[in-house]
């Protein structure tokens, strides 16, 4: 054997090792976001608005008119431990009948969430809120009137990719359960609603997209408090965006349909005469077509 070959080796073991070396794998950010904000044109259906107890379906209108949109999100995930705030508003205005312009659709919302995750699909989790509308009932059309902050603790369990088909498809399936304490602000609440509620809530939502053209959500919330468990109220919404294609500066052409449902139990502590909203589903639904941008 050469006594060159020993030396020949070693050199090309130790320059494989300098090469791994050189470039190694980078490990993922800690940090994601999105923003998206959208300019469009939306044809609004509403049922029993005109009783709803929420805020959001009892101020829309049964016409067609614009819409702004804007959709946020901010994550930090390390290790066993992540961070994610969502903030979510919706301002409509419309123009009928020679009268001035009015709210249609008015919407604003975030979300925040920690999750301390277990073996999969198993987590822990604190969660907390505010939900709201930018202008609030006549005559005063106060800004923020009402608004409902919450924060809960709890369990869940989150699965992904259940229905994958192709390699650029995704989707999630997120379980929540635990404790919750919320509490309403409001001109026109009664003294009832503005008490601390403290009770169970649950939580479910799945996401799903196809490719870069389709995603698509629904969302369930429950809550029951404690002193009244056969009080409960269920909040539902849907969505589901297609894009039509790209414009130049960066704006995407989109149809956009958005489901939002309100179901509430009439509570123990109501007046008898006192039915209004109560045991009825009241919904909005927007059929949408604008221009986003994805920032």
């Amino acid at each position: 054997m050469s006594i060159h070959r020993p030396f020949i080796v070693a050199s090309l073991i130790a320059g494989a090792a300098w090469a791994g070396d050189a470039s190694p794998a980078q490990p993922p950010e800690p940090w994601t976001w999105s923003l998206r904000i959208g300019l469009l044109g939306t044809n609004t259906a509403a049922v029993n608005n005109d009783t709803s107890r929420d805020a959001s379906i009892a101020g829309s209108s049964r016409n067609s008119a614009w819409l702004a949109t804007l959709d946020g999100g901010l994550k930090w995930a390390e290790g066993h431990e992540e961070i994610e705030h969502l903030i979510k508003a919706r301002y409509g205005r419309i123009k009928q009948n020679g009268e001035a312009w009015s709210e249609n659709t008015d919407e604003v919302r975030y979300d925040g969430v920690f999750r301390h995750l277990l073996e999969k699909p198993h987590f822990i989790y604190l969660s907390w809120g505010a939900e709201s509308v930018f202008t609030g009932r006549a005559p005063e059309k106060r800004g923020f009137d009402p608004v409902l902050a919450k924060a809960a603790a709890g369990y869940g369990q989150r699965y992904q990719d259940l229905l994958t088909v192709a390699p650029e498809d995704q989707d999630k399936l997120e379980l929540r359960v635990g404790v919750r304490v919320q509490h309403r602000w409001g001109t026109y609440l009664s003294p009832e609603d503005r008490k601390w509620q403290i009770g169970l809530e649950g939580f479910l939502r799945f996401d799903r997209s196809v490719g870069k053209q389709v995603t698509a959500f629904v969302q369930d919330e429950v809550f029951a408090p404690f002193n009244d468990m056969a009080h409960l109220t269920n909040l539902t919404t849907a969505g589901l965006a297609v894009s039509l294609a790209q414009i130049a500066g960066g704006a995407d052409l989109r149809v956009e349909l958005a489901l939002r449902a309100f179901y509430e139990t009439r509570p123990k502590s109501a007046d008898d005469n006192q039915s209004a909203g109560y045991h009825v589903w009241s919904m909005r639904q927007d059929t949408m077509l604008g221009l986003t941008w994805a920032l």
